[in-house]
């Protein structure tokens, strides 16, 4: 968390304790409510695979859970405060799991709580009679659970551009594709909630939807390995060319700047002679983090080589260009 701008420890710290307030609280309405226990621990043992199962989103930041599922069947079918419990348990054998620093799935974890407490409130409001496990009105559901969406990404997206200074255009977490997908995960999980009523055998049909659904999550990650460059994450060659020719014709026809910067890197063969080419790879994954550290919005970074980088700069003029450029080059000699 050193490593973090004042901002983003600060956003962090005020997002957890508002987070851990909430947590306490709808905690302590479930200990009072006396809900199905042993649906809740079903819930809990289902969504914890399913958390853990990652799956690469988008772009390399972002990736979808089918966890989602178990939190929309949760809050339907046992309350808010309930599926907080599920969100919690399946967060904290994740944390276990994939080792993430403590002060990540703390913020997770607060983000889900304060979006969970709101959405629970936001359901009561517009439909006061509603009582898990009976299933109400759809449209506080899809209200309820759009705000849920919203708030969950806009906060993370907030962190993300607060510690990486990374737009949510370029962090993904904002993009309608990812928040479509979280909302339709919530609301199969409302699908299930009205199967079970009606026949709770019914729910091993959902389970074939589950998994042709997580086929079907696993093609833009296939597509984005096919943009990118497998040793340094930045994207590759074909991807640059391909955005370079999109990006001249728009500069042409919008008659705006476009800068295109070249970057060689120095002395790899001998670093690769000297340590092995195991540092020569971390050499090179090292610039290529600079590099799209200190790159604008909308600006691609792309390996074009064995140890040549480029970069393309859309609206950017070369005098622009020269200054973010040095602050790479900079950065690049106090790194070593």
């Amino acid at each position: 968390m050193k490593s973090l701008s004042s901002r983003a420890r600060w956003f962090i710290l005020l997002t957890s304790a508002a987070g851990a307030v909430t947590l306490i609280s709808q905690l302590y309405a479930l200990a009072t409510d006396a809900p199905n226990w042993l649906m809740l621990v079903l819930c809990c043992l289902l969504a914890i695979p399913l958390q853990v199962l990652k799956i690469e989103g988008v772009t390399a930041r972002t990736s979808y859970n089918l966890g989602w599922i178990m939190y929309g069947f949760a809050f339907i079918n046992l309350g808010a405060p309930a599926a907080m419990m599920v969100i919690l348990v399946a967060h904290l054998v994740e944390w276990v799991w994939h080792r993430y620093p403590w002060y990540i799935q703390v913020f997770n974890i607060a983000t889900f709580s304060i979006a969970v407490w709101l959405a629970g409130a936001l359901y009561h409001l517009l439909d006061p009679n509603w009582a898990p496990p009976h299933v109400g009105s759809i449209l506080p559901i899809v209200l309820a659970f759009g705000l849920l969406t919203l708030l969950n990404h806009l906060l993370v997206g907030c962190v993300i551009y607060l510690a990486r200074n990374q737009s949510f255009r370029e962090s993904g977490v904002m993009a309608f594709e990812a928040w479509l997908i979280d909302f339709g995960l919530l609301g199969l999980g409302v699908l299930a909630a009205i199967i079970a009523e009606v026949n709770p055998l019914a729910l091993l049909l959902v389970t074939l939807v589950v998994s042709m659904l997580y086929r079907a999550l696993l093609v833009p990650s296939l597509r984005r390995q096919t943009e990118v460059d497998p040793k340094t994450n930045v994207y590759n060659v074909s991807y640059f060319n391909a955005r370079m020719a999109d990006e001249l014709a728009r500069a042409q026809k919008a008659n705006q700047p476009l800068t295109v910067v070249m970057a060689d890197l120095d002395h790899l063969r001998e670093i690769n002679n000297a340590y092995g080419h195991l540092a020569g790879d971390m050499a090179i994954q090292g610039v290529a983090n600079i590099l799209r550290r200190y790159c604008r919005s909308g600006q691609i970074v792309a390996r074009f080589g064995g140890e040549e980088f480029a970069i393309l700069m859309p609206r950017t003029q070369p005098h622009e260009a020269l200054v973010i450029v040095e602050s790479m080059r900079r950065a690049v000699e106090n790194s070593v």
